[in-house]
């Protein structure tokens, strides 16, 4: 039901085409939300010391992942998906066997250099925290993290398979790849974590253990579709050739989206400091409320523009630039309407949503979270078109204005003025808030005046191009 032909992507209503491809990639960002939270239910059962190393871990590894996987999943998503609407089928095959080449490059540079300095990042990451971290944490911390280093081989190879699918039209393949990744570690935390015998009790290494079984399931699967075939094939043993110049190709059209993740990674950490220095314990307690809901409501953002993306770039390798002009067009009404939807429940919820995420919270951290939620809720519109626009700009291979937007929203609008509000002005940390919710508006305001300028013929001169790629 949701698997689209190339035909149906270059040629069937937007709205539809969007929407089928979006619909799995949402149910993915469900169900690996819904793994984290089950995640640290198991983990909450080891203690606050367990619960504190993983919290500790999650924002490294989190930048590691962009690092090791962002480059060689966009580049190919975008790569794999305008050669398929150029009809280059054996291009694309070669461009997705050396995403999955890259990828495991990466993965094992980067993820080895990890293990080595683990200790040191750890360090790094406490150094900002107002008081000393016990180094019992500190040692879960490192351990935890290094597991998961290890296995980043499994997570970044399955995830370029995944992309493309996705960039074929396929975007089932990817939820049924999340599906056994997911659902190995929710089997496997209780077991890995507890122990089962003749199983030994590992805690917290168990959790991150489960982790690394979960992706390499999610490889066996996904490596059982190539090998089925599905799809057309997504690889060949003809295709199967190292090149300098796929690498190269990858890399230009992944480099700046994955740095655009990076950043939005470490304008975080900054954030969460300022957070901190303008209200304390309590502001603390909000923005964690606060965040927690807006990853929610990330999903469907995230979802569009992957689907924004692959669409984008079929279609212009199909020779289709108005197509995919429009397809960013029509993409923004459709999530502007959806978030618009969840932003006004989320509004007149946020008491409400705060009491059932967080109820032990009272009295000014209760109240900071509710107003943290509203402030989030009016700018989720504006939030999603952001996101469909850089998802038009990826697919055009014009990733660099995406991550210049992303370099705006940060260091040029949230950061600065958050800590002018919480710094300088010592106005409390409602301003901060604030400032996170007037970046995401203004961004937008930004993007789509320059989208709506350039829009004819920054597609024209995407088609131009891959067209002579394709010749050449």
């Amino acid at each position: 039901m949701f698997e689209l032909s190339n035909e149906e992507i270059t040629s069937a209503p937007i709205h539809r085409v969007l929407t089928l491809l979006s619909i799995p990639l949402l149910a993915q960002n469900v169900v690996e939300v819904a793994s984290l939270v089950i995640d640290l239910f198991w983990i909450g059962r080891l203690g606050g010391d367990a619960v504190a190393a993983v919290g500790l871990a999650a924002p490294l590894f989190s930048l590691l992942l962009i690092l090791v996987i962002g480059v060689p999943y966009i580049g190919t998503m975008i790569l794999v998906s305008q050669r398929v609407g150029a009809d280059e089928q054996e291009a694309a095959r070669e461009a997705t066997f050396n995403g999955v080449v890259l990828g495991a490059i990466l993965s094992i540079v980067i993820g080895g250099g990890a293990v080595v300095v683990a200790p040191t990042l750890v360090e790094l990451l406490t150094v900002i925290r107002p008081e000393p971290t016990p180094a019992h944490v500190v040692e879960l911390t490192v351990d935890y993290f290094r597991i998961l280093a290890l296995g980043l081989v499994f997570a970044a190879t399955s995830d370029v398979i995944e992309a493309a699918f996705v960039a074929r039209g396929d975007s089932r393949a990817a939820l049924s790849i999340s599906v056994a990744t997911v659902g190995t570690i929710l089997i496997a935390d209780p077991v890995l974590i507890f122990g089962l015998e003749p199983i030994p009790a590992l805690g917290v290494a168990g959790a991150a253990l489960a982790s690394v079984l979960g992706f390499a399931a999610g490889l066996v699967l996904a490596v059982a579709f190539v090998l089925r075939g599905r799809c057309g094939g997504v690889m060949s043993r003809a295709a199967t050739r190292v090149s300098l110049d796929e690498f190269r190709a990858l890399v230009d059209r992944g480099l700046a989206p994955s740095a655009q993740q990076a950043n939005r990674r470490v304008a975080d950490l900054v954030i969460v400091v300022i957070v901190f220095l303008a209200g304390g314990p309590a502001a603390l307690a909000a923005y964690a409320v606060g965040t927690r809901v807006f990853s929610a409501a990330s999903i469907p953002a995230q979802g569009f523009q992957s689907a924004t993306q692959s669409v984008v770039g079929q279609n212009l390798g199909a020779g289709k630039p108005e197509r995919a002009a429009r397809t960013a067009r029509v993409g923004v009404v459709i999530l502007g309407g959806v978030l618009a939807l969840l932003a006004i429940i989320q509004w007149a919820m946020a008491s409400s949503i705060t009491n059932i995420l967080a109820p032990q919270l009272s009295g000014e951290s209760f109240a900071l979270a509710v107003e943290f939620l509203r402030l989030l809720a009016v700018s989720y519109p504006a939030y999603g078109a952001m996101y469909i626009l850089q998802g038009g700009f990826n697919g055009a291979s014009r990733g660099a204005v995406s991550f210049r937007s992303s370099l705006l929203q940060y260091w040029g609008l949230q950061i600065p003025l958050a800590g002018l509000a919480a710094t300088l002005l010592g106005m409390g940390v409602v301003p901060v808030f604030g400032a996170i919710a007037v970046s995401h508006v203004l961004t937008a305001i930004v993007l789509a005046a320059y989208y709506y300028t350039q829009r004819d013929g920054m597609f024209r001169k995407a088609a131009d191009s891959v067209a002579e790629a394709s010749a050449d």
